[in-house]
């Protein structure tokens, strides 16, 4: 199984992600997905990545900077394709993806005050922190996953930097000189008019993706050709799977999960089987993601008018709880999370098909408890002596989903959303779906 790649954006932190579930999902998820993250959703990001990391790597190899001044490069390249696209003609995120930064960017430009400053000051960064929060950190990772980057910190691929050369250079050449320049050191680029870098990068980067564009991040970005962390041909057939069987400028739900199991029963039955892994999975995360923050609500309230509640919502047992399918997968999540949470997800799992509600709100509560206890630090609901709930960490008031709106809840993106999104920027123009 594999679990290294991590989502930049969703590393665990004390006040966020109360049952642990983030890299239990992950983990399941990587057996359709590969490669991508829930922030790699932009065409663009990659291009521009691809962009920086071609330029850092020559500006090493012509003696212009030094390996420890790549990052820097980088943040420079990433500023001035920044710029080119806010300043494009019709940039559309929907096609291109959105932009990192467009706040300060956008704030900069209709200043009008005539140009702007390229650098790593805070005066010229995009973004507060950049580094992290910009596409060297969030993409990058992803970007190495799809084999478009080698191990380190410097250079791209074969293919990758074959591409660049091949479909980039060629209309960037006219200003090259200039963009090196101020890739390698500080800077500033006119606005008003329109200086000649940000001119030809606009060409780059503000455009919808040509026939080669689209060819070239649909294998290795939605069809994971490059990754060797699943069988050949996998995420290909899952990525057809979701154009056929699913809308692809809206959140996957439960349903279109089912229709591209069955679907691929045909196809692929071992991805059909990874798919219902999924859905036996989301069975009990989204209810119980529902039950806790309405838990989160409830400070004071005795355990047992809650659970009377439940009741009368859900009734005797909540929809789509599967044992057997459960009990599949048991044992792939103790893997990833230990005995002990993988003990009290089973326990609430059974509570709530047989409609025992009480009992459920106490495993949740352990549940809460054994991954505080491991980020040591205190749960966020607790039961008191008297039987009454305590909560340290309140939420917003939620009123519970009726068992009717339970049947179809989908909590998690298993990064389906952000695949969908790579494929309407690398389908035609027509809106048509690529094949």
């Amino acid at each position: 199984m594999f679990l290294t790649l991590q989502d930049p954006r969703a590393r665990v932190k004390g006040s966020r992600d109360a049952l642990g579930v983030q890299p239990i999902w992950t983990a399941f998820a990587r057996q359709v997905i590969a490669n991508l993250t829930t922030v790699t959703d932009s065409l663009r990001g990659f291009t521009v990545l691809l962009l920086g990391r071609y330029f850092g790597d020559r500006l090493i190899r012509e003696g212009k900077i030094e390996e420890a001044d790549v990052v820097d490069a980088f943040l420079r390249m990433e500023q001035l394709c920044g710029y080119a696209r806010c300043l494009g003609p019709s940039d559309d995120e929907a096609s291109l993806g959105r932009i990192l930064g467009i706040e300060r960017i956008m704030g900069r430009i209709n200043r009008r005050s005539g140009s702007v400053r390229i650098g790593i000051s805070a005066e010229a960064a995009i973004l507060s922190d950049q580094k992290s929060y910009g596409l060297w950190g969030l993409f990058s990772v992803a970007a190495r996953a799809s084999k478009l980057l080698p191990d380190g910190p410097v250079g791209l691929s074969p293919d990758a930097r074959a591409f660049v050369e091949a479909h980039y250079l060629p209309p960037l050449d006219p200003a090259l000189t200039e963009l090196m320049n101020l890739i390698a050191g500080e800077g500033t680029v006119s606005l008003e008019p329109l200086d000649p870098v940000l001119a030809h990068l606009r060409d780059v980067v503000a455009v919808r993706p040509s026939a080669a564009e689209r060819d070239f991040y649909r294998r290795y970005l939605c069809d994971g050709t490059g990754s060797d962390q699943l069988p050949p041909g996998r995420q290909r057939t899952f990525r057809r799977l979701l154009q056929t069987h699913s809308a692809l400028r809206r959140s996957t739900s439960r349903a279109d999960f089912v229709s591209i199991r069955k679907a691929a029963q045909q196809q692929d039955p071992e991805l059909a089987r990874r798919i219902g892994d999924i859905i036996a999975l989301e069975s009990l995360l989204a209810p119980c993601d529902a039950l806790f923050a309405f838990l989160q609500a409830r400070h004071g309230q005795p355990v047992a008018e809650v659970a009377a509640t439940l009741n009368g919502s859900w009734g005797s047992s909540v929809p789509n709880l599967d044992p057997d399918a459960f009990e599949e997968i048991l044992g792939r999540i103790d893997r990833v999370v230990g005995a002990d949470i993988t003990g009290q997800m089973a326990r609430v799992h059974g509570s709530l098909l047989t409609g025992q509600y009480r009992t459920a709100i106490e495993h949740l509560l352990e549940w809460n408890r054994i991954v505080m206890m491991n980020r040591s630090s205190s749960p966020w609901v607790r039961m008191d002596a008297g039987q009454k709930l305590r909560v340290r960490y309140r939420g917003l008031e939620r009123g519970l989903p009726t068992a009717e709106a339970v049947k179809s809840l989908w909590r998690y993106t298993y990064f389906v959303d952000t695949l969908k999104a790579l494929v309407v920027q690398t389908s035609e123009p027509s809106g048509r779906n690529a094949s």
